[in-house]
């Protein structure tokens, strides 16, 4: 065996068990294809590689896309390690570690490749070792014997795999002869790093067996603070998300310093409008509450042109007239389906769409990478499922305590139970149009419920108030309603591709059952809202935001498995990039920059060739003519701006008091230059006949 196919063999040994475990515990057996695959084509490769910036710089990309455009093809599940994935993703590292591992045998370097894939073995095994064993579902028999194996004997394979690479490793080290000759201490060195490797990993073995439950508790410690850092930002958030809303609570300054960040960003032809995200029917003591009733899944079916992709339909008869593509923030962390009122179905990647008592819709196992496209009619339209007589008792359900308020506001503005619903309605927003203000500076007075203190004292508030006043005031009027928070996305992107719904645009409205008309209606009572303040530089940071958008539109269209749709966003991408530009005014002021600065290099480049002539020894010569020149001017012996010929030159030189070897100097290096510079013979030709 050739030194070449050993060096590959000895790789293969290496990375084997690692390969296998990580491949089996994350599902991921591309990952073991591509390596194998890496690895054979290695062995038919004859010469290596030379070692330069540029191969470097290939196998580093070449093993980085692989890695990343595969992850977001085959994607690894969140639960299938413990504290480490955290801190990294194994998904990422360990990958891009086995195939440099591998592309490392091209350049048949012996100790790079070697370290490299005992680098990778063991960063592999040490992932390995993290494995949530409770992510997966072990069958007795048939498929998944592998992952069988590894959960039953996994106190043996573990430390077993990390036995046999590290034997694999040192003993290579003599089998590929590396420390070749020296004295019996360097002969000795192998063996004696292979007992020492030997006794450490059986020491920290035992180690562990020993205070397993110390490092247990430990690790929990560290995952539990993890987890908080983690999810910071869905406390932040929690106002908008949690299944309650609490009324008494006021917006934090986080928060309200915040507004301008981008939540979800909807591509369409025309502007979503309310998305609805969670839906509250119970009210009490200031706070709205979700019913913790079972909810029912939406049927679904695979799409046609996609590999993971699933549909998910509301009424399995209706058509949307539009579409919308929505993208969610990764601060927004909430499992709703975010979706406006007239929406009919979705296609996403998703276990299951789940849709509440209420009429929220929330998500299983939901890809947010896939994104979310939504087909529904637009419009300030109220979704109407479920079918408003089915929760007809919690919808009108009104705390005694409000009773009295409520039915004098109704009694003031005119409105009786035998009206029809849309008069009341009229009435009621026209009562809160006129008579209300929108205020962000809200402040409760004691245990006081906070929708009386907003009728009675204030009248000043934020839409959450206005939302919970109409609805409680509609009940009490005998109209069933509900109380809607999500977000309000009609800013228009720079680009003219997507709209905005940022933090800021957060909202709650309200949707009452019309009975006359047996259908749900949206409401607005709150009055105009002012508008996000921009941040700084924010056409630029729209901008650079674009680029982002279009890059996750091509990925989304990946990880769904719409090849030829991404193929498609590639070549639109393109074409509005380069209207873009066109549109640009700096598009017309950069080429035109840059072919006056041409004409003008061509025109003296030409003048010097016109007067020095063509040949490029001659120029050179010119060149240190003038670079004399200079100096002459410099040190006070030429005027400014005087170019003498070299006769001039010599003798302006003759009349000034040099010393004679700098005198002779001159003389020897002018008339050396007048012999090349004049001649009709070229330098080049002159030591042709010479030579």
């Amino acid at each position: 065996m050739t030194g070449s196919r050993k060096l590959i063999v000895v790789v293969a040994v290496i990375l084997a068990p690692a390969v296998w475990f990580f491949c089996t515990a994350a599902s991921l057996p591309h990952v073991a294809v591509l390596t194998g695959l890496l690895l054979a084509a290695s062995c038919f490769r004859r010469r290596p590689l030379p070692v330069t910036h540029r191969t470097l710089i290939y196998s580093s990309l070449l093993a980085i896309l692989l890695t990343v455009l595969l992850d977001y093809v085959f994607p690894m599940s969140d639960d299938r390690f413990g504290f480490l994935s955290l801190l990294l993703q194994p998904e990422i590292v360990v990958p891009v570690l086995f195939y440099s591992a591998a592309i490392s045998t091209f350049f048949r370097r012996d100790a790079i490749t070697l370290g490299l894939a005992a680098a990778a073995a063991l960063t592999g095994l040490t992932f390995c070792g993290d494995i949530q064993g409770g992510a997966y579902k072990i069958p007795a028999s048939g498929e998944g014997k592998s992952v069988s194996i590894l959960f039953l004997y996994f106190g043996l394979l573990y430390p077993g795999a990390i036995l046999f690479s590290l034997l694999a490793v040192l003993g290579s080290i003599r089998w590929l002869e590396m420390p070749r000759g020296g004295s019996w201490r360097r002969r000795l060195l192998a063996p004696g790093a292979m007992v020492l490797v030997l006794l450490l990993v059986c020491g920290l073995y035992w180690g562990y067996r020993t205070w397993e439950s110390e490092l247990r508790q430990l690790e929990s410690f560290l995952l539990r603070a993890g987890m908080r850092r983690a999810s910071g930002w869905r406390q932040r958030a929690g106002v908008f998300v949690d299944s309650r809303v609490d009324l008494k609570q006021t917006l934090s300054p986080e928060l309200q310093e915040d507004q301008s960040s981008i939540m979800i960003e909807a591509v369409g032809r025309t502007p979503p409008g309310y998305l609805r995200g969670r839906v509250y029917v119970a009210y009490a003591d200031g706070e709205w509450t979700s019913l913790m009733e079972p909810s029912v899944a939406l049927p679904f079916s695979e799409s046609p042109g996609a590999l993971a992709e699933r549909i998910f339909r509301l009424d399995p008869e209706a058509s949307g007239t539009e579409r919308w593509d929505l993208f969610l923030s990764s601060r927004l962390r909430t499992f709703l389906l975010y979706h406006p009122g007239g929406a009919t179905h979705f296609a996403l990647i998703a276990d299951r769409v789940n849709m509440s008592r209420e009429g929220s819709l929330e998500i299983t196992d939901f890809v947010r990478d896939g994104g979310c496209t939504v087909f529904g009619r637009r419009g300030e339209v109220a979704s109407p499922y479920p079918d408003g007589s089915e929760l007809s008792p919690y919808l009108r359900q009104v705390p005694e305590a409000l009773r009295p308020t409520l039915q004098e506001v109704l009694y003031v503005n005119g409105i009786r139970h035998g009206m029809p619903d849309a008069e009341k309605f009229r009435r009621l927003l026209e009562f809160f149009r006129n008579s209300f203000q929108y205020s962000l500076d809200v402040k409760g007075e004691g245990d006081m419920d906070p929708v009386l203190y907003f009728l009675n004292r204030s009248r000043r508030g934020h839409c959450e108030l206005f939302a919970s006043a109409m609805v409680l005031l509609l009940r009490q009027a005998g109209v069933p309603a509900r109380y809607v928070t999500g977000f309000i996305c009609e800013e228009p992107h720079v680009s003219g591709r997507s709209y905005l719904a940022r933090l800021g645009n957060a909202h709650a409205w309200v949707e009452a059952y019309d009975r006359d008309r047996r259908e749900w209606v949206l409401l607005e009572p709150t009055p105009s809202i002012p508008a996000v303040q921009p941040r700084d530089y924010e056409m630029l940071r729209q901008y650079g935001e674009w680029g982002t958008l279009l890059a996750r539109q091509l990925l989304a269209h990946l990880r769904r498995g719409r090849f030829a749709s991404a193929l498609l966003e590639v070549g639109t991408v393109l074409g509005d990039l380069g209207l873009a530009v066109l549109r640009c005014p700096f598009f017309y002021l950069v080429p035109g920059g840059l072919l006056g600065w041409w004409i003008w290099r061509y025109r003296k480049r030409r003048a010097r060739i016109l007067r020095y002539g063509p040949d490029p020894e001659r120029r050179k010569l010119a060149a240190e003519y003038r670079k004399r020149l200079r100096r002459l001017r410099r040190s006070g012996v030429l005027p400014r701006r005087m170019e003498p010929t070299a006769g001039e030159l010599l003798a302006i030189l003759e009349n000034l008091q040099l010393e004679p070897e700098c005198r002779e100097e001159w003389r020897r290096y002018l008339r050396e230059y007048c012999r090349l510079r004049y001649r009709v013979e070229t330098p080049a030709d002159l030591r042709k006949k010479t030579s």
